[in-house]
């Protein structure tokens, strides 16, 4: 059978939503093989009792290693449930139920930082289910008041999509007499609101389980209609001022067709997902959208006479996609992931938690084309079990040289360089977005270039400095960035908020680098002789000063869970702090040039350090995709970033 969310309120019902070190005095000279697609596995996570129904409808990633998932679990009643993911595990968050002793259940959640996240449900307050919001803000989830159509009427959320911390859309359904009919609710930072939806018919079901927005004015939300006979594909778009029906098309004039998710990287770029009757069994649709029409995009099946389901899709860019859902094996139902390259969909082998009971997934986020998580559920007989898993490789690299050419690796793309173009200063560093679809460079002066999804939000490339800039970080939005200059200055820009810096401060030796906080909302610096410093959400987890250096700290990192940092030194020395684990270093080694710089792996179970000759050394699981060791460079490496 077509698997659908529990909570759905349309009788079309939707389903919402080790590697050696490679000493860069001696690089390979082959060129970089194009890096193996990443396998998905399982990663244990937190349930209730053995006999409760435990299940994940929704996830989100702002990182490889930073997701919040939520759902539901019943023992006598249902409750909401959400999970957060650090990079290692899976940690229960304890929900409010805001109807003690009632039901109330999570399907969809949309965060834009580690510490700010929205997920949306239902809860039964009364006579009748009403929607249900509730807010994580990086340790506690609170309830947030929002509207619902009428307190004896259903009301309830399936898919929830937010652009910042003040612009969110949720979608769902509300009970209109005897139908149900489409709910979109929006958040202005201040509060939420019910805004005007259209039907395609008032005596009809029409429902809503999937959203995703690119911009606060731009936004895509599908599901179904039905038409009298049978259910059809409902697509509404947002442009700013209102929503309208896009048409979309079905497999079939008299057959059910429904759309259950939907994910857009760009606003010319939208993919949804669901289900199609065939005469004798669902099979998976897929639907592309190019900016100007809806078209559906051939999607394989396990069986022609078995039921396969999409439940929910992730698109980190325009050709890299991962949609996920379940394929009926003639006894049980089993995971199903199918991968989509720009070209075509394949079925990506996925695991199963049991072979002799059901598993089903029913969401995915992906922060990159090598880094996906997917959640739903498995049977164990008398209940059922959370269901996780994870798809991340460990990726690859780029270089940059001080005239601002860029030397890129393994699964990182090239979108761009300064090389060969006149410089009023030279290229000090560089600094990729979360999704590794773009980057930027930073001159000595600050000025700025952007490239690829990055976005350009300001430089300080006009105006004079009292000390020149040595590198910068990116926001992990991807929608800002600061600038470090040697006296400690920070300048913030874009998302990226200001918190503090060394200018004022008289060091003993110049500051070389920063790193940010997975949360955004802070930054360390990094000087020479391994002095750092902490701002906002930063904490202080040592340092190398008072110890004998046998060179100077060139640089630093910030571990993915955001709680520790490496510095990294001129002879390849590679110094731990907190959470930050070591892997491995160069510090033992002859090397032909120094190094400049490290860079983590998209994993944080491993690390590139790079010298000025472009010679590479890779640590942990991160794995050598090569250098520019043995090529005549016009001008020294001077960073990298993953």
């Amino acid at each position: 059978m077509i698997v659908r969310r529990l909570y759905s309120v349309a009788a079309v019902a939707a389903v919402c939503l080790t590697t050696l070190g490679t000493v860069g005095a001696t690089p390979a000279t082959a060129a970089p093989a194009a890096p193996a697609g990443p396998t998905w596995t399982i990663t244990p996570s937190a349930s209730t009792a053995a006999t409760d129904a435990d299940t994940l409808y929704g996830v989100s990633c702002t990182s490889p290693t930073r997701c919040v998932a939520v759902g539901n679990y019943y023992d006598t009643r249902i409750h909401t449930l959400a999970e957060v993911w650090n990079g290692a595990n899976w940690t229960m968050t304890p929900g409010p139920d805001p109807s003690p002793g009632s039901d109330s259940g999570l399907a969809g959640v949309s965060c834009t930082s580690v510490a700010s996240c929205v997920a949306v449900g239902f809860t039964s307050a009364g006579s009748a289910r009403q929607t249900l919001i509730e807010t994580w803000n990086g340790s506690a989830w609170t309830v947030a008041a929002g509207p619902s159509n009428s307190p004896t009427q259903g009301s309830e959320l399936g898919g929830v999509s937010c652009t910042s911390a003040t612009a969110c859309v949720a979608v769902g359904g509300f009970l209109s007499g005897s139908v149900f009919q489409t709910l979109i609710e929006t958040w202005n930072g201040t509060a939420w609101t019910i805004t005007p939806s259209p039907n395609t018919s008032s005596s009809l079901n029409n429902n809503l389980s999937g959203v995703s927005c690119t911009s606060p004015t731009a936004c895509v939300a599908v599901g179904s209609a039905d038409n009298g006979t049978s259910g059809r594909t409902l697509i509404e778009t947002w442009n700013g001022t209102a929503w309208t029906i896009t048409p979309s098309p079905n497999t079939s004039a008299t057959l059910n067709n429904f759309l259950a998710g939907v994910s857009c990287s760009l606003v010319t770029a939208c993919v949804a997902v669901g289900s199609a009757d065939n005469g004798t069994s669902g099979q998976t649709l897929i639907e592309s959208w190019n900016g100007t029409a809806w078209t559906i995009t051939p999607s394989p099946n396990t069986s022609s006479t078995l039921d396969n389901n999409l439940s929910g899709v992730s698109c980190s860019s325009p050709t890299a996609c991962v949609a996920v859902g379940n394929a009926d094996n003639g006894t049980y139902g089993q995971t199903l992931i199918e991968s989509w390259n720009g070209t075509a969909w394949t079925i990506t082998p996925s695991p199963n938690a049991s072979t002799v009971f059901s598993n089903y997934l029913q969401g995915a986020s992906c922060t990159a084309a090598t880094a996906c998580v997917a959640v739903g559920k498995s049977d164990n007989g008398p209940g059922a079990q959370t269901l996780a898993m994870s798809a991340v490789a460990p990726g690859g690299y780029r270089l940059v040289a001080s005239d601002g050419g860029i030397f890129a690796y393994g699964g990182s793309p090239f979108l761009g360089s300064m090389g060969g173009m006149p410089l009023n200063q030279p290229i000090v560093g560089m600094a990729a977005t979360a999704d590794d679809q773009g980057y930027w460079l930073v001159a000595a002066d600050g000025g700025v270039f952007a490239y690829g999804s990055a976005r350009f939000y300001g430089s300080m490339g006009a105006t004079r400095l009292n000390k020149p800039i040595v590198g910068m970080a990116a926001a992990p939005d991807g929608k800002g960035y600061w600038l470090v200059a040697s006296d400690g200055g920070i300048f913030a820009f874009g998302s990226a908020a200001f918190a503090g810096s060394a200018g004022g401060i008289r060091l003993a030796k110049p500051v070389v680098g920063m790193a940010a906080t997975a949360d955004g909302k802070g930054y360390w610096l990094a000087a020479s002789d391994g002095g750092v410093f902490s701002y906002g959400t930063a904490t202080f987890k040592g340092s190398t000063v008072g110890k004998p250096l046998n060179a100077a700290v060139v640089g630093i990192s910030t571990s993915p869970i955001g709680t520790g940092y490496w510095l990294v030194a001129a002879d390849g020395g590679v110094f731990s702090f907190g959470d930050a684990a070591p892997h491995g270093s160069a510090g033992g080694l002859q090397l032909n040039k120094p190094i400049v710089g490290m860079t983590p792996d998209q994993t944080g179970n491993g690390y590139w350090l790079v010298a000025t000759d472009g010679g590479v050394f890779a640590y942990g699981d991160a794995p050598f995709a090569g250098s520019t060791g043995n090529i005549t460079l016009n001008k020294p490496i001077v960073g990298a970033a993953g």
